[in-house]
């Protein structure tokens, strides 16, 4: 019986051997098939279809803007311009005027001269329109080359910076008050709150900003209705930039020109939101008069705190 025994366990043991034989000689067939770059470059393969799978399933669901044909078809609005990246001008370089100008100004940029004559052509003596987006930074740099090219016009643009965010003082370098805040709350005149900031070569612009602090629907509407009739007589372009939300407040609705131009993002503005979103302004007694596609890279541009002499990013 134990020699059976024995005989059986070494047979046993022959058959285990075998097969260890056989999972070595299969993880090398296996390893010389499938070497280790060919399995990174299969996962990343894989990763990449199901990242593209994906995203394309987020943009069936919640599509985003792509061109200007597309948007007009699907919004039903005119889009005035698209402004693209700008190219490095050799010219603006070598002087030194340009040099000290505020780094997003760039009136010679095709967008912002299309956008501005698709604005000024049914305006010729008085042009104010309101600026906004869905960023803020964007509606900013936006609304301060509309300005800017009006310079380029002969004509004398104000920019009068309403968004709390207060990105046209933080596009062209300046100083955040006194503004607004202090011609309501301060009774201060308003020759005292406008900042002159250089556009170029013997060019300026002129800008009103916030000031410290905010101001309530109703105060900030009634002082910009009651103060524009009489900036008229010293300006004829205004640049008004403001917020989405004061505007669905019914900002507008108070104003002498209701018009608004509002900023998309190709890639980033969801179409069904901004069909919403100008629903609501209009609503709200906005005339939406275009839109402006920024194709270009998102601006940083830093906000100036007089009082505590800090650098304070817009987001």
């Amino acid at each position: 019986v134990m020699t059976q025994a024995h005989g059986e366990l070494e047979k046993r043991r022959g058959a285990s051997q075998l097969l260890d034989r056989e999972e070595a000689r299969a993880r090398q067939r296996a390893n010389e098939i499938a070497p280790t770059f060919a399995l990174l470059g299969a996962a990343f393969v894989l990763s990449t279809v199901a990242g593209f799978a994906v995203a394309f399933v987020g943009e069936v669901r919640r599509p985003r803007v792509s061109d200007a044909l597309e948007l007009e078809g699907f919004m039903g609005v005119r889009v005035l311009s698209s402004v693209e990246p700008a190219q490095p001008s050799v010219e603006r370089g070598r002087r030194q005027a340009d040099r000290a100008a505020p780094r997003y100004l760039t009136p010679a940029a095709e967008g912002f001269q299309l956008a501005y004559l698709g604005l000024s052509n049914s305006h010729p003596a008085l042009l104010m329109a309101t600026v906004t987006g869905d960023d803020p930074v964007i509606a900013a740099v936006v609304g301060c080359n509309l300005a800017a090219v009006a310079v380029d016009e002969a004509r004398h643009p104000l920019i009068i910076d309403l968004d709390p965010k207060r990105g046209a003082s933080a596009a062209l370098n300046a100083r955040t008050a006194p503004g607004v805040v202090e011609i309501v709350r301060d009774k201060l005149p308003w020759p005292d709150t406008v900042i002159s900031t250089s556009a170029g070569r013997d060019r300026t612009v002129d800008v009103m900003p916030l000031g410290n602090g905010t101001l309530s629907g109703e105060e900030l509407t009634d002082c910009v209705a009651s103060q524009l009739s009489r900036l008229a007589r010293y300006y004829d372009v205004h640049t008004v930039i403001a917020a989405g939300q004061q505007i669905k407040g019914g900002l507008l609705s108070q104003l002498p020109s209701p018009e608004l131009v509002y900023c998309v993002q190709p890639g980033i503005t969801p179409l069904h939101q901004l069909r919403d979103e100008l629903d609501r302004m209009r609503e709200a007694g906005a005339v939406v008069r275009g839109l402006i596609l920024w194709a270009a890279t998102r601006p940083t541009v830093a906000v100036r705190r007089e009082g505590t002499r800090r650098l304070t990013f817009a987001t």
